[in-house]
């Protein structure tokens, strides 16, 4: 696991790992991981994603979270990253600070599912193997398409295999069809005896609920228990209609560039969403995305 998330690199950069300590103790630390975000507008720039941030138990309530947001965003300028942000819960003990430090919020999505008590299907579901290339490309050729438009993670197909497929624990590319008619796809990995909605698209935005209500029917075979994550408001309407149980969460993001500390605001503002260079809006990420 440890390998998978910190030392795989995804575009250009690597990732940096960060310790604070109090003289000869440990207090905590984090981790930057970097990635391509292609945005709203079609413009490619760098992402510092912090990742695993941690402060031990004797040291919290201390300030020493706001610490470890100064390294780390110091060390995404200096990547030149155009963005920093970072996804967590919104109950997080930690949000204030990030505000504190500048960042803005954006609301997202995590969600638990009964798959016991979701609608059956009655669509084919075809488990792709590792070696079916040819459905891995046609599922990156979907997901190219839906994001398009969105500021998402860029990965090229061997980042997004590397992202989606080949993960710490074993996951699963499923086609789903009607009638022999494909209509998108989802990959589910599974751990902790319960399935996790990596990623899915259907192959336009009115067969979405199709698909989910699918990988429910997947993980139905041996679980009853799946989770998912969603920052785009449509896909939380879907699985509120699938009867999932809502945790709210946070996309925190910081723009970089000198000068530009309230990029990012007007989108939240509800300006324009999307539609100027001072916009990231709208997000696409899923639960593959955070890690």
């Amino acid at each position: 696991m440890y390998d998978w998330v910190f030392n795989r690199k995804v575009g250009s950069v690597p990732s940096d790992k960060f310790i604070v300590m109090e003289g000869d103790r440990l207090v905590g630390g984090s981790a930057l991981t970097f990635r391509p975000l292609r945005t709203c507008n079609g413009k490619l720039a760098q992402a510092a994603v912090i990742t695993g941030s941690f402060t031990l138990p004797d040291f919290r309530k201390q300030g020493f979270f706001s610490t470890i947001i100064d390294l780390t965003f110091k060390r995404a300028v200096e990547q030149g990253a155009f963005v920093y942000l970072g996804f967590a819960a919104a109950k997080n003990m930690s949000v204030n600070r990030l505000r504190e430090a500048g960042c803005e919020i954006s609301p997202s999505y995590y969600f638990q599912f009964d798959v016991t008590k979701a609608n059956r299907t009655p669509f084919q579901i075809r488990t792709c193997g590792e070696e079916d290339l040819e459905a891995q490309k046609n599922a990156f050729e979907i997901r190219s398409k839906r994001t398009k438009g969105k500021s998402h993670f860029e990965y090229s197909l061997e980042e997004w295999r590397g992202q989606m497929i080949n993960r710490p624990h074993p996951a699963f590319l499923c086609e789903v069809s009607e009638a022999e008619k494909k209509m998108g796809y989802f990959i589910a990995e599974k751990f902790d005896a319960k399935y996790r909605l990596i990623e899915f698209f259907g192959k336009d935005e009115s067969l979405d609920e199709k698909i989910v209500l699918s990988a429910m029917d997947y993980a139905r075979q041996s679980t009853d228990k799946m989770d998912a994550y969603t920052i785009e408001a449509n896909i939380r309407k879907i699985f509120q209609g699938c009867q999932g149980s809502e945790i709210p969460g946070l996309l925190f993001l910081r723009a970089c560039s000198p000068g530009q500390d309230r990029l990012l605001t007007q989108s939240y503002l509800g300006q324009n969403p999307g539609q100027s260079d001072k916009s990231l809006l709208p997000f696409c990420f899923q639960s593959g995305d955070r890690m």
